[in-house]
């Protein structure tokens, strides 16, 4: 892509605060002359011509907590996950990256405030630790391919450095985005036992990725009950991941887990409500799972538990692309909003109802 000029203009949506609608905004992008007459980015930089952009639920979290006295207000970005094309790329930057104008990426931004993904272009350092990509997989469309960072990194920090072999493993909540990747994770590390709870509309798929045993959390007041069954029948469980947020475990613990079991969260005892959420109240909610990791930190607990969190310098973004061209990895999609429809999109992550990841396709074929 050539530039004619010094200043590359694209609209974002940004917000100011949690009580600021997200709003589209123009951003402007500094170029630098070139000794042929045409315009570039900085000798470091890379830019990227943003095709899709894959919504979280930690976007709805981290826009109603801006402002709160904790954090901060400003011009935030929305959106985490993307992918698109290199539209220009420093001297410096191609030389260390090995990248080129045309070259398709999907990545993440790590960063909890600042530029957002809901956008035509994203400006980075190519020494930005906090901005993790790569090449996607050949079969991953760009939608697709938007689709799978935070939720695969996520499950892949959960689960995927775990030796899986002849284990039994559970997964509460293996309908989620994260889940549904961390069934496919154990079975392709050969797990000898995969017991999930999801609904029993969600049973098919949940075997299909890989689940023994299916249990419907929607028939139980409790899955309790129904995970002690498991454990008379086939013994207790090496990993517990809970993508869905539960407490029902914690009264019988002791008789579910072996001593070194690793008990793994991302949500907590109990799932944030994203359409109505409130930073306080979360944190009043979340005290119970947070204590409880640190006594385990401590080794005072007979099993290890930890809030999971995505953190950047790992390789999982690059070690994911043959799983997903050998088939042994499928992303999920559930629904694809074009850029002037994000309110539509957001209504759709907040319902709880999305069936796989909701994308803002920005660039239209």
């Amino acid at each position: 892509m050539t530039f004619s000029s010094d200043t590359l203009s694209y609209k974002a949506y940004t917000y100011d605060n949690r009580n600021d609608s997200l709003k589209v905004t123009t951003q402007t992008v500094q170029l630098h002359k070139q000794p042929d007459g045409t315009y570039n980015v900085g000798p470091n930089q890379i830019l990227i011509k943003i095709h899709s952009a894959a919504l979280n639920p930690v976007d709805l979290v981290l826009k109603k907590a801006s402002g709160f006295p904790i954090t901060y207000s400003g011009n935030h970005g929305f959106g985490k996950d993307f992918s698109g094309t290199v539209a220009a790329v420093g001297s410096k930057a191609a030389t260390q990256t090995k990248l080129s104008v045309g070259t398709e990426l999907a990545g993440i931004v790590h960063k909890l405030f600042g530029p957002g993904t809901v956008a035509e272009y994203l400006l980075f350092d190519a020494n930005d630790s906090k901005i993790e990509y790569s090449v996607p997989a050949k079969n991953l469309s760009l939608n697709e391919a938007s689709s799978f960072p935070l939720v695969y990194g996520t499950a892949w920090f959960m689960l995927g450095d775990y030796d899986l072999k002849d284990k039994k493993v559970l997964v509460i909540g293996s309908s989620t985005s994260v889940g549904r990747y961390i069934v496919q994770l154990a079975r392709i590390g050969q797990a000898k036992e995969i017991v999930v709870t999801c609904s029993g509309k969600s049973a098919d798929l949940a075997k299909e990725l890989g689940a023994t045993t299916v249990i419907d959390y929607t028939q139980h007041k409790s899955v309790l009950n129904p995970v002690l069954e498991s454990v008379k029948e086939s013994g207790k469980f090496d990993f517990i991941m809970d993508c869905a947020g539960t407490s029902d475990l914690f009264p019988e613990i002791s008789s579910i887990v072996h001593k070194d079991t690793h008990y793994n969260t991302i949500v907590g005892d109990k799932k944030a409500n994203y359409a109505s959420f409130d930073l306080l109240a979360s944190i009043i909610a979340y005290a119970k799972s947070f204590s409880r990791s640190f006594a385990s930190s401590w080794g005072l607990t007979s099993y290890h538990y930890k809030h999971i969190f995505l953190l950047p310098g790992k390789d999982w973004i690059h070690e994911v692309k043959p799983l997903f061209e050998l088939g042994e990895l499928v992303p999920f999609v559930d629904s694809v909003h074009k850029f002037e429809d994000l309110d539509q999109a957001v209504k759709r992550l907040e319902s709880n109802r999305a069936n796989g990841k909701v994308i803002i396709q920005v660039a239209q074929d």
